[in-house]
């Protein structure tokens, strides 16, 4: 990954930009911190920052996500249920990567953060079941509020598409090996893909 600073100097933005200088003195600082970032992710999946290391230590999960996408990008429109950071993961790589590759093909995301049920009644009022997906996810596997959102559009997508075709609507994202969700993706034979307890 790298990080382009060009909007960062004064020479550049004005009064609000830092100073060349300014940055310079911070790069012991920035070097000391770097390298604790890069000690806490070594150890694998079980290091205390395995999630800067996923793509080496989880490559066979790679072909499974790969798969998933292309099952997803067949839908005009995805909800996107979870709280907190399985919002703000999801939000924060889809909106990096339709900033550098901007793509009208894609589904449109509707993230689902709250039990707010105007907003969850309009989606499935203005949405066909058979052009929407949705992805669930909850690190727990056992967030109420996400399991909530999860039970009504997973009803909608049943009675709308029939139970065997709505399977084909719906991705877990959840623990690997506990929690409602696991439970529920192994029981009914749901797609899933696992976060790992570190991360």
């Amino acid at each position: 990954m790298q990080i382009d600073t060009a909007r960062l100097y004064r020479n550049d933005i004005g009064a609000e930009g830092i100073a060349a200088t300014e940055l310079d003195e911070l790069a012991p600082e920035l070097r000391r911190v770097h390298q604790t970032v890069v000690a806490k992710s070594r150890g694998g999946i079980d290091a205390e920052f395995a999630s800067l290391n996923l793509h080496v230590v989880m490559p066979d999960s790679l072909a499974s996500i790969e798969a998933m996408a292309a099952q997803i990008r067949r839908f005009e429109d995805v909800a996107v249920i979870g709280i907190g950071g399985s919002s703000l993961g999801a939000k924060a790589v889809h909106h990096a990567m339709t900033a550098v590759r901007p793509d009208s093909s894609a589904p449109a995301l509707h993230f689902l953060e709250n039990i707010d049920s105007y907003r969850l009644h309009t989606l499935l009022q203005n949405r066909k079941a058979e052009k929407t997906g949705a992805i669930c996810i909850s690190k727990s596997g056992g967030t109420v509020e996400t399991a909530i959102q999860y039970l009504i559009l997973r009803d909608w997508f049943e009675k709308e598409l029939g139970k065997e075709k709505a399977r084909t609507h719906q991705w877990l994202v959840t623990d690997p090996a506990s929690g409602w969700l696991r439970e529920l993706a192994g029981r009914e034979n749901l797609p899933s893909l696992p976060v790992p307890p570190k991360v």
